[in-house]
């Protein structure tokens, strides 16, 4: 760990350590407690000296010496498992939330510390990684590696290849690969200054042994400055860039995922979608533990291609496919085997963008119809539509309790989410 400036500072031998990279010494052992506290863009840590925490080689003779610059050999000896580490991850705007419950649920040890629209910032173990890095509700995860406010990005990336000078690699990662550097201004593609590019690919084949690849498919560090922040971080990205692009009209995966960790899952869960189309909310819904899962279309393309997801078996074990009309409610309620539904996500036509308004407020109301007759008294309904209005009235005309509406980006358009409870 870099280490701008060592002092002493309290009676009893404790040292207090201004460092680039954040430390956690939270709980007690034999090194004794630690007290983290951020300050600014750096991370200040207390540690009392114990018989665990006599420094060795670092020149603490004069520790006020204004400027002094080294490494506290205390802190490097720390068992991987104390060190924090700050990860990003990037989702549909508008399910910031929902994601931040989803991932704090999810990975033991993380915690939310930053929000913004499309981007949660969490901090915690160095074994987050993994799990993380497999979050389907996310479009990317990374893992914090340097942050800087040097003027220009060229000055940036500078000030991030001596940071990363100082990291050392996780054994958590497959570092062997080759890498390429990508980097964001504001949300756009840019270049920097080839010889800072020269640099910083210096400096991370010095810290993970891989070399550079224009092709790709390896490695991915970002170099990122959001809109309006002065700031730029450096990061690896850990989970692996979608091969295939959804088809038109067909949910992305992480929006799908995200969609159905808005409202608590069940084990037990039989799990509907009426309009299931693509099938991309089914196959969400799937890789988490359930009863059985349920998806109709009125359309054949449709269901031929739900019913080759239920032939590969992304379905799940206990999945059924129907070609239904969503107001053939006896059909419907033979098909899921009565009103024991305890769970509907759905995207459903939403008009609002074809002009067909009118006619989506007659299916809506015609579906809730339905849903009223297959959903368990207590089950819950999620749809994702532009025409929140119209599906907010075809609800409560059933009896569904409102719980939530919130906004949302779906390919650069807006919608909502609206829950309801039976």
């Amino acid at each position: 760990m870099k280490v701008r400036r060592t002092f002493r500072s309290r009676p009893g031998g404790a040292v207090a350590v201004t460092a680039l990279e954040p430390v956690d010494l939270a709980e007690d052992d034999e090194r004794g407690r630690g007290e983290l506290a951020t300050v600014g863009v750096v991370h200040q840590l207390v540690v009392p000296l114990g018989p665990k925490l006599q420094p060795d080689s670092s020149p603490l003779s004069d520790p006020d010496r204004p400027g002094y610059q080294g490494t506290i050999d205390i802190l490097a000896s720390m068992p991987r498992s104390r060190c924090v580490e700050t990860f990003r991850l990037a989702m549909a705007a508008g399910f910031e939330t929902v994601v931040r419950r989803a991932a704090e649920s999810d990975v033991e040890g993380v915690t939310v510390v930053a929000e913004q629209s499309g981007l949660i910032t969490l901090r915690g173990p160095a074994e987050a990684a993994a799990p993380l890095a497999k979050a389907p509700y996310a479009s990317m995860v990374l893992l914090e590696l340097g942050r800087t406010s040097e003027g220009t990005l060229d000055d940036a990336a500078a000030s991030l290849a001596a940071q990363l000078a100082g990291r050392a690699a996780s054994e958590e990662l497959d570092l062997r690969r080759g890498f390429r550097i990508r980097v964001s201004d504001a949300g756009a593609l840019v270049r920097i200054d080839a010889a800072a590019r020269k640099a910083l690919e210096r400096a991370v084949t010095r810290w993970s042994g891989a070399f550079p690849s224009a092709r790709g498919g390896g490695l991915e560090l970002w170099v990122v400055r959001r809109r309006g922040d002065r700031r730029v971080t450096l990061s690896l990205r850990l989970d692996s860039a979608p091969v295939e692009k959804p088809e038109r009209g067909e949910l992305k995966q992480d929006l799908a995922a995200a969609l159905v960790r808005t409202v608590p899952l069940s084990a037990d869960d039989v799990y509907f979608d009426p309009f299931a189309g693509s099938g991309a909310i089914a196959r969400a819904r799937a890789r988490y533990q359930h009863s059985e899962v349920f998806a109709s279309d009125a359309s054949p393309e449709a269901v031929d291609r739900l019913t080759r997801l239920l032939r590969r078996g992304e379905l799940g074990a206990r999945a059924h496919v129907a070609c239904l009309d969503v107001g053939a409610t006896n059909e419907v309620r033979e098909f899921v085997g009565g009103g024991r539904v305890s769970m509907v996500v759905t995207d459903p036509p939403w008009g609002v963008f074809t002009g067909d308004l009118d006619e989506v407020k007659r299916l809506y109301r015609r579906a809730a119809s339905t849903l009223q007759s297959v959903v368990a008294p207590d089950g819950r309904v999620v749809v994702l539509t532009a025409a929140a209005d119209a599906a907010e009235a075809a609800l409560a005309s059933e009896g569904f309790a409102l719980a939530e509406n919130f906004g949302v980006l779906v390919n650069g358009r807006k919608a909502r989410v609206v829950v309801a409870h039976a």
